[in-house]
């Protein structure tokens, strides 16, 4: 992984954490939902003001890391009342860059370790335990393609086909294999109905152990932007030109929500098929 790649990926943690807040008197309860070296997701109960300066201990026993910064961004979480806060960090020594870095190689290794345990559980190979994850679900939707290295507007597309890696897209001008681009989307909704309404609490095996997580599987898709590359040339199901597109930089959060667009495709493909014997 290059420093670019390492900088801007973000690793799921759900480690919990008290946070220092200016202007709030004790600290505040949080968990660190994904890290990067540049900062972090962070859900509360407590509503915090953009701008907020934040601070906390990394939560993990005999590492001295004080991370600073400040609050970027507000959304509400999936977990009713709570929000969820983009947190940039600012003063970071090169020391700490360094060992935030490695807390972040080390949070990597155990989620391979906790997805080898899985598969093992499961009596599915690795091999065909990852093949699960890149299974591509047919979907049209809009994409609006950015080529980094020319000042040329966006271009809009249309995808075919989705995976956790990429997407197919249909386009009528050519496209050159390697080329560097940004790919803007929104996953379309209709597909969620195949999930049960509400919020429910599940215990998910994190790199640091067994975690209570909230989770509302037909909450909204958000508009992802992904640093991705123009990777082959494609046949379309239909015969018309198409190119596969390959996810260079995919952030935790978005690789989760094309994965659950996934998991309602294939539940709803196998409803269809009940339906029909």
């Amino acid at each position: 992984m290059t420093k670019n790649e390492r900088s801007g990926y973000r690793q799921p943690v759900d480690l919990p954490v008290q946070v220092s807040v200016s202007g709030i008197r004790i600290p505040v309860n949080a968990t660190i939902v994904d890290v990067s070296v540049t900062g972090c997701r962070l859900r509360s109960w407590i509503a915090l003001e953009r701008g907020s300066k934040v601070a906390f201990d990394w939560p993990r026993e005999h590492v001295d890391l004080r991370l600073t910064g400040s609050v970027m961004a507000r959304r509400p979480s999936d977990q009713g009342g709570a929000f969820e806060y983009g947190v940039s960090f600012a003063g970071l020594l090169p020391a700490q860059g360094d060992l935030l870095a490695r807390e972040i190689a080390e949070a990597q290794r155990r989620e391979a370790l906790n997805r080898g345990r899985e598969a093992a559980a499961m009596n599915v190979s690795p091999a065909q335990f990852n093949r699960r994850h890149t299974y591509r679900a047919r979907a049209e939707f809009s994409v609006d393609v950015t080529f980094e290295e020319r000042k040329t507007a966006a271009i809009k597309v249309t995808a075919t086909d989705i995976s956790v890696g990429g997407l197919r897209i249909v386009c009528e001008r050519e496209l050159t294999s390697n080329d560097e681009v940004t790919v803007r989307f929104r996953l379309p909704d209709n597909v969620l109905g195949v999930f049960p309404p509400g919020v429910r609490e599940d215990i998910v095996m994190t790199p640091f152990g067994p975690r209570r997580r909230a989770k509302n599987n037909r909450r909204p898709f958000e508009e992802m932007r992904i640093r991705s590359r123009i990777a082959n040339r494609l046949k379309d199901w239909h015969g018309r030109p198409a190119f596969g597109v390959a996810f260079v930089e995919i952030d935790a959060y978005s690789r989760e929500e094309i994965a659950r667009f996934i998991h309602a495709v294939q539940l709803g493909q196998l409803r269809e098929r009940k339906a029909h014997r």
